[in-house]
């Protein structure tokens, strides 16, 4: 927790700054760029990476500090992105027992975090994208500042000027079963808002391709739209784009601490010894939750 605090001081530093952390004889940077937050290791390795996960990216870079220029292994999130999130990885990655192994194999340290977070590239099903669509129709028709990001590695679904949204969905047709594959995935401190949507293949509904129509109708950018379909595996052209589904129900829940358990990877880390566990998943029954009915 103590090196997630100095991280959040990204916050407050000047753009084009450098702030060294130090633990005992080793030292660390923190970053401030013109358009985001970063943190560096010394990298004296003839290795070139670049990898990007969950809005992260990892790469190698050349660092000026002191009058003096040396290689590093970066870890970069735009200014757009969840600081708070960012500060918990980032300590991860700064901190000198895990020195060795991240420098040895830096890819098997972003394959874990890949992991963690449910593997944002992961295949989705037509009635996954479908669901995500209808939700962003629902929420961009009164709030124009709500953006589609689950398929460009976002932590959520949705973001929006004041808050996030998760969309869940399912083709069964009376469970509420939900599955929270990320301790990031619900953060009641993010004002967030969990919308769970059923859906029923139907002829003649909602296809990827009428939605799209619809969304950039209502003045979501198109071009935004195809790129992120793209990055699911639909781009335009694709037969799959339009299958389609009827939207049975779709419920919003507000995220807080009572119905859904926010738990730290330290609180469950200090019941073992060995201090091993990297990540959860769990399973919620919504039955008994209070929500708003959107259809």
């Amino acid at each position: 927790m103590e090196l997630s605090n100095e991280i959040l001081k990204l916050s407050i530093m000047s753009v084009g700054s450098v702030l060294p952390i130090k633990q005992g004889d080793d030292i660390t940077y923190l970053c401030r760029s013109t358009s985001g937050y970063a943190v560096a290791i010394p990298f004296d390795d003839e290795r070139v990476l670049n990898e990007s996960f969950v809005g992260i990216t990892l790469s190698t870079n050349m660092l000026n500090y002191e009058d003096k220029s040396f290689k590093v292994l970066y870890l970069y999130m735009v200014d757009a992105g969840d600081l708070k999130k960012f500060s918990y990885i980032a300590a991860e990655f700064i901190d000198i027992e895990n020195r060795e192994s991240i420098i040895k194999k830096p890819y098997a340290w972003v394959d874990t975090w890949n992991a963690m977070f449910g593997n944002s590239k992961k295949n989705y099903l037509i009635s996954d994208v479908i669901a995500e669509l209808e939700v962003l129709k629902v929420l961009y028709k009164t709030d124009k500042t709500v953006r589609w990001t689950g398929p460009k590695d976002g932590t959520h679904d949705i973001v929006f000027s004041n808050g996030v949204a998760e969309v869940k969905s399912t083709t069964h047709k009376k469970n509420n079963y939900v599955s929270i594959n990320s301790r990031f995935q619900i953060d009641p401190s993010l004002n967030e808002r969990l919308f769970f949507v059923r859906l029923e293949p139907k002829p003649y509904c909602d296809s990827i391709d009428s939605l799209v129509k619809e969304i950039s109708d209502l003045g979501y950018d198109k071009q935004e739209l195809e790129e992120s379909l793209a990055n699911m595996g639909y781009r335009a052209g694709n037969r799959t784009r339009k299958k389609t589904y009827y939207v049975l129900s779709m419920c919003s829940y507000k995220v807080d601490e009572d119905n859904f358990p926010v738990l730290p990877l330290d609180v469950l880390n200090n019941m073992t010894k060995t201090r091993n566990i990297v990540g959860y998943s769990l399973e919620l029954d919504l039955s008994s939750v209070d929500h708003e009915t959107i259809i």
